[in-house]
């Protein structure tokens, strides 16, 4: 059902797959679904007391939410490779921050967020393992992310 996703007309604009899932997957399953910012359901998310309470104290009083989605990580997914956020979001100054809240528990097993900590984008070259903070997630846990943090996540091999 994709009453609740976004202002677009077309929902497959904001729902995307992961390849890998494409042919071992229902049609209905999901990856992202993108720009769920104007949303109300989604947007009460933004709108959080707890959440602006702690933002506001990173960046002050004025606060604009900029992006939102969501990520579904079924078992068989892939990685999310390095990034930086600051990348996808170009907003100058960079005054931003990130947040990302557990739906369900986040696990090393299930590809949780990891990050990178004095390293460059090269993963397997610059950051051995004993360099990687797993952040393990219960339901409800967020997490706040500097746009220039590199973070991504590992495979979800749960079955």
């Amino acid at each position: 059902d994709f009453s609740l996703v976004g202002k677009s007309s077309n929902p497959e604009d904001y729902v995307n797959k992961e390849i890998t899932l494409l042919n071992r997957t229902k049609p209905s399953h999901f990856h992202q679904i993108q720009d769920i910012l104007h949303d109300e359901v989604f947007m009460t998310y933004s709108e959080d007391p707890r959440l602006l309470h702690i933002v506001s104290q990173l960046l002050g009083e004025d606060l604009t939410a900029i992006n939102s989605m969501l990520i579904n990580k079924p078992p068989g997914t892939t990685r999310h490779a390095p990034h930086q956020d600051l990348y996808y979001l170009p907003v100058r100054p960079a005054n931003i921050v990130g947040t990302w809240s557990a739906i369900d528990s986040a696990t090393i097993e299930n590809g949780c967020l990891k990050k990178f900590f004095h390293v460059l984008m090269n993963e397997e070259k610059y950051a051995p393992v004993e360099k990687r903070v797993y952040i393990e997630m219960n339901p409800g846990d967020t997490v706040f992310l500097h746009p220039l943090l590199i973070h991504g996540s590992g495979p979800n091999v749960s079955k």
